[in-house]
C-alpha cells in the first residue's frame, strides 16, 4: 500500500490462547492477517505476563511479547507493558499503531505516541459499558468508550451504533466501519470433519442439527433459543437436536444453557460440548443443518456484530438470526437468511420449522450466505479498504 510500510496492533490480551481463540482474539487476529496479506508489514504486541502458548502457524505477523513475564496482569503489569509499548513504537516508529478495543489504562500510551508524532487508531468492536456486571466496573469502561476516540488519529469500529458513538464523542476524528471478519479459506468445509463431528457426539445422519457457538450471556439469547427448540420439537415428528457451545463457566451475568435446557424436557436433544478450538468449530459447522444467532434486543448487541455471524456465513450455512444491530445491513430475510424478532422464542421456533419443511429454501440460503461472506466479511479484503484510510489519514498527517 503507497505510503504504508508497517503496522503494529496492540493486543492487551493473551495472544494465542490455549484450547482456542475467543470471538474478540479470532478478530483481532484477522485484522492483523489481513494487514500482512496486503503486503503490510504487521507486528502484534501483547502483554508478556500472560502464559506463553505456542502460536498460530498461519499467521502472516510477527507476534512479539511485551514487558515481564513475572508480572502479573494487575495495575503495575500493565502500567509496565503500556511502558514498554511506548518504547517499541518509539524505536520502530510504524506507519500506525492500532489500539484494539484497549482499556482506559492505555490513554497515557496514546498520549504518548501522539507526542512522539506517530500515528495511532482506536478500534472499537464493543462497548463493554453495556453490559458490566456492576457500577464500578461500567464507569471504567464508560471513560475508555468516551476517551480514547478522542485520542485516536482513526477510530475504527465494528457498527453503525459504534460509529454514531464515536463520531458523538470524538467529532474531529475520522472512522471507518470494519463489520465481522472471517479468513473464509479457514471454513472451507471438509465433510470429513463433519461426520467425524456428529460421531463424537452421538448424533446420527438423519438427525436435524440445530447449533449455536459462541458466549453465554444472557445478551446472546441462549433461554430464547432454548425455548424455541422446545417449541420446534414439539411441532415435528422427526428425529431433531440442539447443540450449544462454549465455555460452561457460569458467572451472575450469564444464562446456564445446561439447566434451561434440562427444564424444557430436552435432556435427550440438548448437547453442551464445551468450549471448542477452531478447527472443532469449523467441524461443528459442517456438521449443523441450521446455525442460529439468538442475541436479544440489548444495547451491546446493537453495538457489536457477531462473530459467530461471519462465520456462519463463510461456512455457507443455513443462518437463523435475531434483527438487532447491523445483522440485517448484510444478510436478507429468506434470501441469505432467515430473520427473526429478538427475544421471541415463537419467533426462533417458526423459523426453525420452515427450514426443516422447505431443503429447497435451506440449499438456497447456504449458497447465498457465502456470497454474503466474501462480500462483506473476508479478512483480506476488509483489511484493504481500511488499509486505504490508514493511508488517507497517514497523507494527511504528513
Amino acid at each position: 500500500m503507497p505510503g504504508l510500510k508497517s503496522v503494529a496492533v496492540v493486543y492487551q490480551g493473551q495472544y494465542p490462547v490455549a484450547g482456542g481463540l475467543s470471538a474478540g482474539t479470532r478478530r483481532v487476529r484477522d485484522i492483523a492477517n489481513g494487514l500482512a496479506h496486503n503486503g503490510v508489514r504487521v507486528e502484534m504486541w501483547t502483554p508478556a505476563h500472560f502464559e506463553s502458548v505456542s502460536g498460530d502457524d498461519s499467521d502472516l505477523f510477527q507476534h512479539i511479547r511485551l514487558g515481564s513475564s513475572s508480572s502479573k496482569p494487575n495495575s503495575f503489569g500493565r502500567q509496565r507493558f503500556w511502558s514498554n509499548v511506548c518504547r517499541e513504537a518509539k524505536q520502530k516508529r510504524p506507519d500506525f499503531v492500532i489500539f484494539y478495543n484497549t482499556t482506559i489504562d492505555s490513554a497515557q500510551a496514546f498520549r504518548n505516541l501522539n507526542s512522539q508524532r506517530i500515528l495511532t487508531a482506536f478500534e472499537l468492536c464493543d462497548r463493554h459499558s453495556t453490559d458490566a456486571p456492576n457500577l464500578p466496573r461500567k464507569l471504567v469502561h464508560l471513560a475508555a468508550e468516551w476517551l480514547l476516540p478522542k485520542l485516536s488519529n482513526l477510530n475504527i469500529v465494528i457498527s453503525r451504533c459504534l460509529n454514531n458513538w464515536v463520531q458523538n464523542v470524538a467529532p474531529k476524528v475520522q472512522s471507518v466501519i470494519v463489520p465481522g471478519l472471517v479468513d473464509v479459506a479457514t471454513f472451507q468445509s471438509q465433510r470429513e470433519w463433519g461426520q467425524e463431528f456428529r460421531k463424537k457426539f452421538a448424533i446420527s445422519q438423519d438427525d436435524f442439527l440445530v447449533t449455536y457457538g459462541g458466549g453465554w450471556w444472557r445478551h446472546k439469547g441462549l433461554a430464547d433459543l432454548i425455548e424455541g427448540f422446545a417449541l420446534f420439537r414439539k411441532q415435528t415428528s422427526g428425529n431433531v437436536k440442539l447443540l450449544i457451545s462454549g465455555n460452561p463457566r457460569i458467572t451472575d451475568d450469564m444464562d446456564d444453557p445446561r439447566n434451561i435446557a434440562s427444564e424444557a424436557g430436552l435432556d435427550s436433544s440438548a448437547i453442551f460440548p464445551g468450549d471448542l478450538g477452531e478447527r472443532d468449530i469449523v467441524s461443528m459447522l459442517i456438521a449443523a443443518d441450521v446455525v442460529v444467532s439468538p442475541s436479544t434486543d440489548h444495547p451491546f448487541s446493537h453495538n457489536a456484530f457477531p462473530t459467530k455471524v461471519a462465520e456462519y456465513a463463510a461456512m455457507g450455512k443455513a443462518i437463523v438470526a435475531t434483527e438487532v444491530g447491523d445483522v440485517p445491513l448484510y444478510l436478507t430475510h429468506q434470501e441469505s437468511a432467515m430473520l427473526c424478532k429478538p427475544n421471541s422464542p415463537s419467533s426462533i421456533a417458526e423459523k426453525l420449522h420452515q427450514l426443516y419443511s422447505d431443503r429447497a429454501l435451506l440449499n438456497r440460503l447456504e449458497s447465498s450466505a457465502a456470497k454474503v461472506a466474501c462480500e462483506n466479511f473476508e479478512s483480506a479484503a476488509a483489511m484493504k479498504k481500511l488499509l486505504q484510510q490508514l493511508s488517507l489519514v497517514h497523507s494527511q498527517a504528513k
